[in-house]
């Protein structure tokens, strides 16, 4: 019997086109005892094989294809894995093949062990590992492919060498007519067209999966070549360890075990925060401590601990997140910030007796300071024994469709027409919908070529796998070299990362720990600091409790919190002002009944009614009212799930929760329809109707993945405390911060208008006076008083860092000689003394960062280009003179106001003069100011604003409506699009406008929004 033992799978990238499950189903609809996956250098997919297989009941073969350094003539070899240890030897090639610039394939095989087994078509490459390592486990791979007289004279070569054969069909598409779709990936792997595709960029037609009586009769000629397949198959017998749990080593004192270790620290902790609560926080504490041990989890915390214990020392701020603030434990090792008790958050949300897998610990830190605590986890256990966990990238809608248009040559003005359009996340399929339903898709011509052949064949490559990514924070520990269970290769960016994703990484038993990088802990830091720096005063938030503080309660209160960590977009804006939030409480159930869960089942709506005392609590069994106490009979937290089916249905605490990871759709572990029927089952049973059963159940159905945990909501309300307390009492240090980190949901303009509503004046970038951050300063020639040591920040000054064709090393060089030698004096004193370049230079001048050097922006200009051009030259200036001419600058007015706006917008991405809007002629009769809305409540207005967001959403009928977020200069603005007027003008809304809106102004307690009726684009003025 055949058996395939060089097969690749769609993650053979941008070259194979199948999945592993077709493939796996293929070969055991053949009869093939086993099959081989193979793919090009790498082992992506294993542990989706080691699934694949054991479902279609044929044995997995582990292996790869090696390749030279090039696409053509570069020798290959194909290894396979005899067993777990020969697996490690699988993963070490690989890593070599990809991280080592001096691989050689035959030097690299030549040091294999006899626990891989080696095929190769290359007489040179066998040749070399016979010599170096014996004909042991060597095979010469025949294939009929490329014509007979390679094959032949392979099959001489081996004879003469007394090398066993092997035949394989190198399979890259599982069926014939696969071939089209394998050269359109081999032209978008090599960059080409279809016409232009480099002679062997793609495999011979016939690389498609052959049956074994199909193999036998192509090589009836060398039957052992067949048979030996079937001898190779038994051989290579691996178990991967799916489902072990493999700790690294902890440093522990003498004589103390993880346990031990870990409960002197958790009583420790405990007797520090809970002095007057004592005897209830050790019964909870004894009781997680019962489950972590009962799990053997102990050095799982202990490593977590270490981390956060590690970056405070170095003043790092943290935050613990994610279900693990759930835990008395995590809180008594300082991981998590929220108290459980004091918010009744239920630990077995994050670990129950019956969870099989880690829990997850998910810790935040500064994204800037996020590396050194990265660095530090890779010397404490080893960089061999480190890494970091890819993200496999996918083809999708428009990513598909612009790879297929360049593939096919079309010009990419055209490729751009089409897929501007269109949303994120579109599916190529249903791009017709999309064009029926979206108005900003209206007019997209789908039947005319090239767009309909360019379409068809991007529905053929949607899905498949494109290349690695890293993942957002996912980190691998293992108590040995990683490349014992997984290669490592590099991202496009550089990145070294394991070749498996987060998912597969813990399935092989390894410690997946994830390390954050946040924007919002970053601007707290630097607030902070810029406060201190700047009034001698010391804020710490360990000792100040921000809920309590009535500026801040006000702020969040109003909805004010552009800049403020998680709680500052339009639809979360609008909420805390529906809710009139006035506790971290109210705080932690905003941010998780805002999500689509919560908010589509039409429950959001229910809880705002609730709490404001408009409608009563009403659940559809008494219990639930007892359950769901604190949120109106409402289920708003994924704990909440777990607390319902486990009380009302009495499902186990596991069931329960297998059921929350089922909805979450983090994996497909079990049919959600199953679980259904077990708690319908199960609450009639316990004496619920079978009606109410249905309204419960489809309010758990509703969450479907959307629904936070309580204590990642609690988490998170923290920072979000802390950020808005930071913006009510230093809103010039703090809007500093959130700009000099590049914001978090709005774009750089949006914050810079937002600094000037809040009476902050934004001062243009200077050689002289920026640094490369903003920075918080005095408004210069105002009148201020000295504030605790440094006269208050009123105005903030634009960074260098902003511009966007003006390098860092330009920037060091600028900043660090001001230090040196004082004030730039001249723009020729500038350029003597700075490294920069000639149109580094024009954008400084252009955006005003030189007219502190004298003169207009024009004569600046005509400075520079005489200046470059005596540099050119290497002629020296004389003061108030240049070289070669002897001419003084001609006086040169300066720019106009428009002219200022456009040169800011294209140097900055922000403008500093004025606001955008004044680009535009707004001035026609009629039309009123965003800050006038609140008493015009009820009327028809008439307002312009620059999109700064929008989001598009669907009704309960089905049809698509639209929010947009305007902003003047006086305030922002929501507006709402109905489905009727949003089929209507939804093709205009196609950039940031700016936009007219005819509207009635709605009032819902203290939001306000615009109902639209009417919306136009501007004209410049």
């Amino acid at each position: 019997m055949f058996v395939h033992l060089n097969c690749h799978s769609h993650y053979s990238l941008q070259a194979g086109v199948d999945s592993i499950d077709a493939l796996a189903q293929a070969a055991a609809a053949m009869g093939c005892p086993a099959l081989a996956l193979t793919d090009t250098d790498g082992l992506y997919g294993a542990v989706s094989f080691h699934r694949a297989a054991r479902a279609a009941g044929i044995r997995p073969i582990y292996g790869a294809e090696i390749s030279g350094s090039g696409e053509r003539s570069e020798p290959r070899a194909v290894i396979l894995a005899k067993d777990l240890q020969g697996f490690g030897e699988v993963c070490a090639v690989i890593t070599d093949r990809h991280l080592d610039p001096g691989f050689s394939l035959a030097r690299r095989l030549g040091d294999a062990s006899d626990r891989v087994v080696i095929l190769s078509a290359d007489s040179r490459v066998l040749d070399a590992v016979a010599r170096a390592r014996g004909a042991g486990n060597l095979y010469a791979e025949l294939s009929r492919l490329a014509g007979g007289r390679a094959s032949r004279d392979l099959l001489a070569f081996a004879r003469r060498r007394g090398l066993p054969v092997a035949a394989t069909n190198r399979v890259l598409f599982l069926r014939r007519e696969g071939f089209a779709i394998h050269r359109l990936l081999a032209a978008i792997r090599t960059g080409t067209t279809l016409s232009t595709l480099p002679e062997g960029a793609a495999a011979p037609p016939a690389s498609w999966m052959k049956t074994p009586a199909e193999m036998a009769r192509l090589f009836a000629d060398v039957p052992e070549a067949v048979q030996n397949t079937r001898r190779i198959a038994e051989r290579c017998n691996v178990t991967l360890p799916i489902g072990e749990i493999l700790f690294p080593r902890f440093p522990l004192p003498a004589g103390e075990t993880p346990s031990s270790r870990l409960e002197a620290l958790t009583r420790r902790g405990v007797r520090a925060l809970y002095p007057g609560r004592l005897a209830e926080a050790t019964r909870r504490l004894d009781h997680e401590l019962k489950v972590i041990n009962g799990l053997s989890f102990a050095p799982y915390f202990l490593i977590v601990w270490d981390v956060v214990r590690e970056a405070r020392s170095r003043g790092i701020p943290t935050v613990g997140r994610g279900s693990a603030a759930n835990s008395l434990v995590c809180r008594a090792l300082g991981i998590t910030e929220v108290d459980p008790l004091g918010h009744n958050l239920y630990f077995e949300r994050f670990l129950n007796p019956e969870r099989t897998d880690y829990p997850d610990i998910d810790i935040d830190f500064p994204w800037n300071r996020r590396d050194e605590m990265l660095d530090y986890v890779f010397d404490k256990y080893g960089r061999e024994n480190v890494a970091l966990i890819s993200a496999h990238v996918h083809f999708r809608g428009r990513s598909a469709l612009r790879e297929v248009g360049r593939a096919l040559g079309i010009p990419g003005a055209e490729i751009d027409a089409l897929t501007r359009a269109l949303p994120y996340g579109v599916d190529v399929a249903r791009l017709g919908a999309a064009r029926e339903t979206i108005p900003e898709c209206r007019h997209l011509p789908l039947e005319d070529e090239p767009y309909r052949g360019m379409i068809a064949l991007a529905q053929q490559i949607e899905g498949l796998p494109r290349h690695l990514s890293i993942h957002c924070g996912g980190i691998v520990i293992s108590p040995f070299p990683i490349i014992q269970r997984m290669p490592l290769q590099k991202t496009p960016k550089g990145f070294v990362v394991t070749q498996f994703d987060m998912y597969p990484v813990e399935d092989m038993g390894l410690l997946k720990i994830d390390l954050l990088a946040q924007k919002g802990l970053a601007v707290l830091t630097d607030t902070v600091r810029a406060v201190a720096a700047r009034h001698n005063v010391r804020i710490d938030f360990a000792r100040l409790d921000p809920a309590r503080d009535p500026a801040t309660r006000a702020l969040i209160r109003r909805g004010d919190t552009i800049g403020c960590f998680y709680i500052e977009s339009p639809g979360m804006r609008n909420l805390l002002k529906k809710l009139r939030v006035e506790s971290f409480e109210m705080l932690t159930a905003a941010s998780s009944i805002i999500r689509p869960g919560v908010a589509d089942s039409g429950m959001m709506k229910a809880f705002i009614d609730r709490h404001n005392s408009r409608e009563a609590v009403r659940t559809p069994h008494p219990r639930m009212a007892r359950l769901l106490r604190d949120t109106f009979g409402v289920m708003i937290y994924q704990e909440d799930v777990i607390k319902v089916v486990h009380d009302i249905a009495g499902m186990s605490l596991g069931e329960a929760d297998r059921l929350r990871k089922c909805m979450s759709k983090k994996r497909n572990w079990e049919d959600i329809r199953i679980h259904r029927e077990r708690f319908l089952s199960g609450a009639v049973a316990r004496g619920v109707r079978s009606g109410a059963a249905l309204e419960i159940w489809r309010q758990i159905e509703s969450f479907a993945g959307y629904a936070f945990c309580k204590a990642h909501s609690a988490s998170f309300a923290i920072v979000s405390y802390q950020t808005a307390y930071l913006k009510a009492h230093h809103p010039a240090e703090f809007m500093a911060a959130v700009l000099s980190n590049r914001g978090g949901f709005y774009a750089a303009a949006a914050y810079v208008e937002e600094a000037r509503r809040m009476g902050l004046t934004i001062l243009p970038p200077c050689v002289n006076a920026s640094e490369a951050t903003f920075t918080a300063v005095a408004r210069p020639g105002g009148r201020n008083r000295e504030a605790a040591g440094g006269a208050a920040a009123n105005a903030i000054r634009v960074g260098l860092g902003q511009f966007k064709n003006v390098g860092q090393c330009a920037i060091d060089s600028i900043l660090a000689e001001r230090r040196r030698g004082g004030s730039y004096t001249s723009l020729a004193d500038f350029l003597s003394r700075a490294a920069i370049g000639e149109a580094e230079t024009e954008a400084l001048i252009l955006a005003g960062a030189c007219d502190a050097l004298g003169g207009t922006r024009p004569e600046l200009l005509w400075q520079l280009q005489l200046l470059a051009h005596g540099r050119k030259r290497g002629v020296a200036s004389l003061p108030g003179f240049f070289p070669f001419s002897g001419a003084t600058i001609p006086t040169l007015p300066d720019y106009t106001l428009r002219e200022k706006l456009l040169v800011e917008l294209a140097c900055l991405d922000i403008t500093v003069s004025a606001h955008l809007l004044s680009l535009y002629d707004i001035e026609a009769a009629g039309r009123v100011p965003a800050k006038a809305l609140r008493r015009l409540a009820g009327r028809v207005v008439t307002l312009t604003g620059w999109l700064v967001h929008a989001k598009r959403t669907r009704t309960v009928k089905n049809e698509f409506m639209k929010f947009l977020m305007l902003e003047d200069a006086t305030a922002a603005f929501e507006v709402t699009l109905f489905p009727r007027v949003y089929r209507r003008f939804g093709p205009l809304l196609y950039d940031r406008g700016p936009y007219t809106v005819t509207g009635r102004v709605e009032q819902e307690g203290d939001c306000l929004t615009v109902t639209a009726h009417r919306l136009s684009r501007v004209a410049e003025a």
